[in-house]
């Protein structure tokens, strides 16, 4: 099922020319999943936010 709110922030990211933003919440939007062994891979980097400007 399509999560509207969700994509509706994904546009609206688009719009102001946040594209990884966008691209993360329409991905959410949908539903995806990850592929286990990617996640595996990405245990490690839990937790880990990078400097904002």
């Amino acid at each position: 099922m399509i999560n509207c709110r969700q994509l509706y922030r994904a546009y609206q990211a688009y719009q102001t020319g946040k594209l990884g933003d966008a691209a993360i919440l329409k991905a959410d939007a949908f539903g995806a999943k990850i592929n286990p062994k990617v996640e595996a891979k990405m245990q490690r980097v839990i937790g880990y936010y990078p400097p904002i400007d």
